[in-house]
């Protein structure tokens, strides 16, 4: 296996040029192709596929994103993996921690693959619908209330006319009147557009809870990737 050896400050200097954290310590990349190319189609199959399906436990968009990842052939390893389980007793979730929270889930991805690259969507991209860089296979992370905590994940799909990403997603799940959270939810659409809300049936940036929404899409790139 040939490694490639770049050096810390290389490192660092590239994080910065990509607006990533550079990963503590790690300057080993894996170039002679050992670790498996992304299979964008083949995620994107797996997304169309089971985005109606019902979600295994509520709000379970990252383990959604995670499959369809791991449907396209990216690895598995002991942070990212759909073994085993965590979570207390009644908050139980399958596999990591990386592989069910969307912010652990960004985290890996950006110190696993460093070439993967993530550029804001404001206020000004949700009234252009327009996401030139977005190719099937990318995630969209969305913050509702623009705190800078990542809320939602969602994968695109499909990209219509005027350069207008389509994705999907679980997590469209509803509460009956005892405040229960209905946990055989399904999304009732394989697909949607990324700054539409199919369940209100108004933009985004129109409905109450989701009025201050922000997002950035995650360009995954494994070409390079970091030994830990």
């Amino acid at each position: 296996m040939k490694i490639k050896r770049v050096a810390l400050t290389c490192t660092v200097a590239l994080a910065a040029a990509l607006g990533l954290a550079a990963p503590a310590g790690a300057t080993d990349y894996i170039t002679d192709g050992s670790a498996a190319p992304y299979d964008r189609q083949a995620a994107v199959d797996w997304a169309k596929q089971h985005a109606q399906d019902p979600t295994p436990f509520p709000a379970a968009c990252t383990w959604f994103v995670s499959e369809a990842l791991w449907a396209g052939h990216m690895q598995q390893d002991a942070e990212w993996t759909s073994q085993d389980g965590h979570g207390l007793l009644w908050q139980h979730r399958p596999g990591t921690a990386s592989a069910t929270a969307a912010q652990p889930l960004l985290d890996y991805i950006n110190r696993r693959y460093p070439l993967t690259q993530t550029t804001p969507l404001d206020a000004n991209r949700f009234r252009s619908n327009a996401v030139p860089e977005a190719e099937p296979g990318d995630i969209i992370a969305y913050d509702w209330q623009n705190d800078g905590e990542v809320d939602h994940l969602s994968l695109v799909v499909d990209i219509a006319d005027g350069q207008y990403p389509e994705i999907a997603e679980w997590g469209v799940a509803d509460w009956n009147p005892l405040g229960v959270i209905n946990r055989n939810a399904t999304t009732p659409y394989a697909k949607r557009g990324w700054t539409y809300s199919e369940k209100n049936h108004n933009w985004l940036q129109s409905v109450e809870e989701t009025r201050n929404v922000s997002a950035k899409l995650i360009h995954i790139d494994t070409r390079n990737v970091t030994t830990f």
